[in-house]
């Protein structure tokens, strides 16, 4: 393969990383994708019952916890998969004190702004 700049190379790099980097997020979350034995596993969320958004995030995030709950699953093993956006929102959220809500009396509550795939 002959590339026109030796810059080339690294864009075509950065090109198909960036690609598999949005393949592998979408497969991770996508509800269709059951998997096929020996090849390939099922997505995170197939097989789920979604929850309809109430338009409160306070409220959409204790109807997942509830969910999660009456599942039989214990809350330590919750993880919350948001988008880096959404995540630092979350992070930085305050009540009407100022004070954060995801304060060190809740530091079991981490939201992480790193993208699956290393991105920010």
């Amino acid at each position: 393969m002959s590339l026109a700049t030796p810059a080339s190379e690294a864009t075509l790099r950065d090109e198909l990383i960036a690609g598999l980097g949005q393949s592998l997020d979408t497969a991770f979350v996508d509800p269709s994708l059951a998997g096929l034995a020996g090849e390939y596993p099922a997505s995170v969320t197939n097989g789920i019952t979604p929850i309809a958004a109430s338009g409160s995030p306070r409220t959409d995030v204790l109807n997942l916890i509830a969910a999660f709950a009456n599942a039989g699953q214990p809350l330590a093993n919750a993880v919350f998969v948001l988008g880096s956006l959404n995540a630092a929102a979350a992070a930085l959220a305050e009540n009407s004190d100022g004070v954060g809500r995801l304060s060190k009396s809740r530091r079991d509550w981490r939201f992480d702004c790193r993208h699956p795939c290393g991105r920010q």
